[in-house]
């Protein structure tokens, strides 16, 4: 008798800091990338995860927007190992400084998620990190880059702000 075997499971997080970015192209856009890769990987997408106008700078998407919800969702064993959480890059998952940033990486990978990153087609897992040490490396440069962004736009608004 055969078993049949089950799609794995996928949920595609999309977030932006604020809403005038809604106007642009990036929504769509990612929704349209996260769809083809479970096309692709026949993977079945549970729900298209959305944080409008939530900024990961500070943490606010992972403590109080639908991330915190997925996150309590992985942490109660709700959502289970072998799941995919598609981003566009890794700046979408987090903005914080390198420390925080990494241990929300590594708390979805250690519950058995993969978090694919659109931008350049990697699957971030226990699997390819053991495999490919990179693969970490490569987060983390692309977690400081974000977090350093994020820091120099906050100067030039704040620096707008005072001369205001």
């Amino acid at each position: 008798m055969k078993t049949k075997k089950t799609k794995p499971e996928a949920y595609s997080y999309l977030r932006f800091s604020n809403m005038v970015q809604q106007k642009g192209d990036s929504q769509r856009r990612q929704l349209e990338g996260t769809r083809n890769w479970c096309k692709e990987n026949n993977a079945r997408l549970i729900e298209e995860l959305q944080d409008h106008g939530v900024s990961a700078f500070r943490g606010k998407n992972r403590m109080l927007g639908v991330l915190a919800r997925f996150l309590e969702l992985v942490r109660s064993g709700q959502i289970s190992s072998g799941t995919f959480f598609i981003i566009e890059n890794i700046d979408r998952l987090s903005r914080e400084k390198v420390l925080e940033a990494l241990t929300l990486y590594l708390e979805l990978i250690k519950a058995g998620v993969s978090i694919v990153t659109l931008i350049d087609g990697q699957t971030h897992s226990r699997e390819t990190i053991q495999a490919n040490p990179m693969v970490l490396q490569m987060a983390i440069a692309s977690m400081a880059r974000a977090n350093e962004e994020s820091v120099v736009k906050s100067r030039r608004i704040n620096s707008r702000w005072k001369q205001s």
